[in-house]
């Protein structure tokens, strides 16, 4: 029978090589650590930017919805209530903050959205209205108004949206524990409660302005050139032959643009200034005719779908035309971009 000895070299590691392992084991928990940490900030980049370009989609609309032509079609919150949104304040621990509320709470005072006729009752003025003096009919301008939210949809739990780093989005007002940035700003710097927010603004990853690392860096959007649009109309008067009628035949002539009321969500009405200057106060503005093709003055407003109509009479000039005798055109409705907008044509034909 074979006697099995112990052995004299029991087996296991020894402090050295135990050593070695602990070292190659440290070294690669380092490798993972680095290379996760780069795919979290990286993961929390795009976050942020996606946060950003669904605010940007809700306050002037998506970037992938064009018309026919490739052009932005302009369809969120500033097309359908005349406006940015304005900084709305909410109470927190410590303070109050300054947030994006609009987006997805509808404002006090501001209707919801709705398809309303341009009659006294829709309007402001109210005397500028389209059909003040008939009954409402399928002539009669119609624009839709309102707040159609909630623009900005946001993971359950979350009342305020929030960059990739968890940060919210907000402006402290004044000294707020926990908010240190100015994240709602407009042309002036940080927002008051009730200004226009122009753009909003992500410190990335150190939660601080400045970072030369791209993920310190600030990410915005900026919504100041896609705000202010023009509308010009020019205005050619024909009878119901195709023939251009001349001054001796048409005395006055004006015009209406049609936009969403920014303070309550009905319609606001803004009158055109022709090529002869105004007479009377701004919403008087009809002109004398004396030319066979009229070009009005630039009229501000927003981007979105804006409605424009041309009225036409012949009168003395002492007192202001009114709907009931005047010739129209068809109302013209066109989808207003920023920058400047003509109206090639507008015909009124005369019966």
């Amino acid at each position: 029978m074979k006697i099995h000895r112990p052995s004299l070299h029991p087996s296991g590691l020894t402090l050295l090589e135990l050593l070695v392992v602990l070292t190659i084991l440290v070294v690669l928990s380092t490798v993972a650590i680095t290379s996760t940490s780069g795919v979290a900030d990286q993961a929390r980049y795009e976050a942020t930017q996606r946060t950003l370009e669904n605010i940007r989609d809700a306050v002037i609309g998506p970037a992938n919805l064009r018309d026919t032509d490739g052009t932005l079609l302009y369809t969120g919150f500033m097309a359908d209530t005349g406006r940015l949104p304005q900084a709305a304040a909410e109470v927190v621990d410590g303070g109050t903050v300054l947030t994006l509320a609009e987006l997805v709470q509808q404002p006090a005072g501001m209707a919801a959205y709705q398809v309303l006729p341009a009659i006294t009752s829709n309007c402001t003025p109210a005397d500028e209205a389209d059909e003040e003096d008939i009954k409402v009919n399928a002539d009669t301008v119609r624009l839709g108004v309102g707040w159609r939210g909630p623009y900005l949809r946001l993971p359950p739990g979350n009342l305020l949206p929030r960059d990739g780093w968890g940060a919210q989005l907000v402006t402290p007002a004044g000294v707020v524990p926990g908010f240190p940035n100015d994240s709602l700003l407009n042309s002036g710097g940080a927002v008051g409660a009730g200004d226009p927010i122009d753009q909003i603004t992500s410190y990335g990853r150190d939660g601080a302005a400045g970072g030369v690392d791209v993920y310190d860096a600030e990410l915005d959007v900026n919504f100041s050139e896609m705000v202010a649009a023009t509308v010009v109309a020019q205005v050619e008067i024909q009878d119901s032959t195709g023939t251009v009628l001349n001054s001796s035949e048409i005395t006055r002539v004006f015009v209406r643009l049609f936009e969403p009321n920014s303070s309550d969500g009905m319609i606001s009405v803004k009158a055109a200034v022709g090529p002869e200057g105004a007479m009377g106060d701004p919403f008087d503005s009809y002109h004398e005719h004396d030319n066979d093709l009229l070009t009005f003055s630039p009229v501000s407003t927003t981007p979105g779908i804006r409605a424009v109509r041309a009225y036409a009479r012949k009168d003395d000039g002492t007192t202001r035309p009114v709907n009931a005798g005047n010739l129209r055109s068809a109302p013209v409705y066109l989808r207003a971009r920023p920058g400047s907008n003509t109206i090639k044509l507008v015909i009124i034909n005369k019966p």
